[in-house]
């Protein structure tokens, strides 16, 4: 990298335990370093967080040579990913995710991007990170909430894409199972997002195979504040639900149960079934929140509210 300073963009959780490594291993290699620790949460995904991060890397006396690099889940990918797109007309950045849902979505392809009041990630860029370093054994530390998120993309790819891996999948049974062959799983899961990627980077077409459940599951989010359900249960609960929804309906993932019939993945009502089992006994979620899982119309209509202004980022 052609970087002299280098801000390591990192929250309240991941920071304690891998930030000072990071910053040793780069200061040894004569980079100059700045740590900023944010908030850990979706909460911090806001424009108000972007600015702050603008500030930050400005008095850092960042140049366009310089770069930023992401060092924990999600939120801080997409967050500091956009700040990196954004300040200075642009600069370099790198990804190294420490979540499951991280390693296998959201720190590949491109996509960065800030929540508004209107909806999530509704204000953002797509722009490439120099590059991805993933370590599969940062997952040990992920509680199980956490990781179930993580297994919420790794079951789409498998319900959208390839049904090999989905049986895969549903024969590794537990957490345990799935670390047994984590490798395996991350490779699958970022050859099937590149792929994609490689095809529509703009998410204009083939791209939106990518964004199943999302719709609707981000309206559960946002509806509840991010804070009743993460991005993991409010995928698994838009596939259900639309599951359970005739195809044909006005619902706004009516596109994704679709997709559930496409060329690369499972065909007919059952092994469909097969796909929200799958996703219910991994969400992470209780099984007595049967609000859920049979959602009540009162829970549509609080999110119908939220579903026009997704754009399926």
């Amino acid at each position: 990298m052609r970087a002299s300073r280098i801000a390591i963009v990192t929250d309240s959780n991941v920071g304690p335990l891998y930030a000072e490594r990071v910053k040793k291993s780069l200061e040894d290699a004569r980079f100059q370093v700045k740590v900023i620790t944010i908030p850990a949460g979706e909460t911090s995904k806001s424009p108000a967080m972007l600015a702050h991060l603008w500030e930050e890397l400005m008095s850092f006396g960042m140049t366009r040579t310089d770069a930023v690099v992401a060092l924990g889940g999600g939120v801080v990918g997409d967050l500091a990913g956009f700040a990196a797109a954004t300040i200075l007309r642009g600069i370099d950045y790198v990804q190294i995710p420490t979540t499951l849902l991280a390693q296998v979505d959201s720190s590949v392809g491109g996509k960065v991007a800030v929540d508004l009041n209107a909806g999530k990630n509704l204000a953002g860029a797509f722009w490439q990170p120099r590059m991805v370093i993933m370590d599969p054994d940062v997952l040990d530390t992920l509680p199980d909430e956490t990781f179930s998120d993580g297994m919420a993309e790794v079951i789409k790819y498998g319900c959208i894409w390839d049904a090999e891996f989905f049986d895969m999948l549903a024969q590794c049974g537990n957490r345990a199972g799935v670390m047994a062959v984590i490798e395996n799983v991350l490779h699958i899961c970022c050859a099937i997002k590149a792929e994609v990627v490689l095809q529509d980077e703009h998410d204009m077409g083939l791209r939106m195979i990518l964004n199943y459940g999302h719709t609707l599951g981000h309206a559960y989010e946002k509806a509840y504040q991010y804070e009743k359900y993460t991005h993991g249960q409010g995928m698994p609960l838009a596939a259900f639900s639309c599951f359970e929804q005739d195809s044909s309906s006005s619902s706004a993932d009516a596109l994704s149960v679709s997709l559930l019939y496409s060329d690369h993945t499972h065909s007919g009502d059952s092994q469909s079934s097969s796909c929200i089992v799958l996703y219910r006994d991994n969400s992470g979620i209780p099984p007595a929140d049967a609000e859920l899982f049979c959602p009540a119309p009162a829970l549509f209509s609080d999110c119908s509210l939220y579903v026009p202004f997704d754009r399926r980022h």
